[in-house]
């Protein structure tokens, strides 16, 4: 039996920061990794992944950073092995991380108390890695699937002390469509932020209050089926179907799940269509026609037509909740031969960190032994290269956007600010592209600023430095 020890190398306490600051860490730790998140109310999560040279044991080194650039600094967590970490979350004054590790087959579950600087670490053993993982601002919930398809198991974790495992039984009757939309390993979608590119893979999966959202596109090109998993007193499965999109034979059609809502865009030589229905009546309420409702915004209509109309090219949908209460649309042009949506995206510098590349080659082993979905990459640049023939009023034509009511009416006049904010990440994060000095890089945004933690090439040491992106 492994003992997990933790270790107390740096007292908790919150110091205010110059540009960049230094972390310390021990003598004998070799840089391994960096990992980051954004965390509620604007502040930003640094975690620094060192192997001591004496012992051998993986070091974890937490850091906060608070809207104000003070950081908060915590107690260093020692493990024997370094897990994958999948999922983060916050729970009342804490800040909850979940790994695993495929090779011992163990949950690892970190706890860390922004009152006080500790922490808790919770190993669960006997865990298989999971199919599907998802976050909402307060949990985390690890779906996985048995061999047959009777039973689908989802673990549902608030804190180290509350991690709860759900079974659903699945009748006779439905296991033959649960087991055809499962297997079809959705994209998982990260509605904890503002969802500005959405993912151009028709099958996902969405975090909506107690239920998990499965979505698929039908061989009925104009056809959403939605597996709903209850995870209330009472948990079950809850099939849905929602028919029609506006456009005869489509060539391009996608959808997003919001708020009980199935929003769907469909497109054809001739027209794109946006429609908006209502899941629990499977009714739909709403439908905007590119040509007729939005030529007065949008007057290259035409040649964005003629673009999407490219076997390579294809739209993605989003939809973000603005402060008063509507929705603001976001259908995007993607290469769908060289774009991949991300659920977190802390680090785009995945080539040349080795710590990501072992939890890279991880999930690679992960996926020969339970089949899920492909790992998320950063876009390449080049999918931008051939999108430049796509203007209006002299600007690049790569976002249909406009703002609907609650039933996807269109409003001419909404506000188009949304309740959480819209980031253009690639614009600061480019100018690192070709940066040699700085090594194991992560980064995470808020409203106002990007915080970014790396490692300097030439001296090994660690800093954390800021940077507005306030216009």
């Amino acid at each position: 039996m492994k003992i997990y020890t933790i270790l107390l190398l740096l007292c908790f306490q919150i110091s205010f920061a110059t540009d960049p600051v230094k972390i310390e860490l021990p003598e004998k730790a070799r840089v391994e990794g960096t990992y980051s998140f954004t965390v509620e109310e604007n502040k930003s999560m640094h975690l620094i992944i060192a192997k001591d040279r004496g012992n051998k044991q993986y070091i974890v080194k937490p850091v906060l950073v608070f809207p104000d650039r003070s950081i908060q600094y915590f107690e260093m967590i020692e493990l024997e092995l370094l897990p994958r970490i999948m999922a983060h979350h916050t729970y009342q004054e804490k800040i909850i991380i979940t790994g695993h590790n495929y090779k011992e087959k163990e949950l690892v579950i970190i706890e860390l108390n922004t009152k006080d600087g500790s922490h808790q670490t919770r190993m669960v053993r006997n865990q298989k890695s999971p199919d599907f993982v998802l976050s909402s601002k307060n949990e985390s919930y690890l779906v996985k699937r048995p061999g047959s398809s009777k039973r689908l198991f989802v673990q549902r974790i608030r804190n180290s002390e509350d991690e709860e495992q759900i079974q659903i039984d699945i009748p006779k009757t439905k296991r033959s469509r649960f087991k055809h939309i499962y297997d079809l390993w959705g994209t998982e979608i990260n509605q904890n932020e503002y969802v500005s590119k959405g993912s151009v893979i028709e099958n996902k999966v969405y975090v909506d209050g107690n239920n998990l959202i499965f979505t698929e596109r039908t061989t009925v090109a104009s056809s959403v089926d939605c597996m709903i998993v209850k995870l209330d007193d009472e948990p079950a499965l809850i099939f849905k179907n929602q028919r029609g999109s506006g456009i005869y034979k489509p060539k391009d059609f996608n959808s997003y799940y919001l708020d009980g809502m199935m929003f769907t865009v469909a497109s054809n030589k001739e027209d794109l269509v946006f429609s908006t229905y209502k899941m629990e009546m499977q009714q739909e309420l709403a439908r905007i026609s590119l040509k007729n409702d939005l030529s007065q915004k949008y007057d290259n209509i035409p040649e964005f037509l003629k673009w999407l109309a490219k076997g390579k090219i294809s739209p993605t949908l989003t939809v973000n909740p603005t402060t008063d209460g509507n929705y603001l649309v976001d259908i995007n042009l993607v290469d769908n031969r060289e774009y991949f949506y991300r659920y977190y995206d802390f680090c785009p510098m995945w080539m040349t960190n080795d710590f990501f590349w072992q939890q890279h080659n991880q999930h690679v082993q992960d996926v020969i032994n339970n089949l899920p979905p492909p790992p998320r990459f950063k876009p390449s640049l080049e999918m931008y290269e051939n999108m430049d023939a796509l203007y209006t009023n002299g600007k690049e034509f790569e976002t249909l956007q406009f703002v609907v009511d609650k039933n996807g009416n269109l409003l001419k006049e909404g506000s188009m600010e949304t309740i959480e904010a819209f980031v253009d990440k690639d614009k600061f994060i480019d100018q690192f592209e070709d940066d040699k000095k700085k090594l194991h890089l992560s980064y995470s945004f808020t409203d106002t600023t990007m915080s970014y933690i790396y490692q300097d090439k030439k001296s090994k040491d660690v800093f954390v430095s800021f940077q507005s992106i306030l216009e």
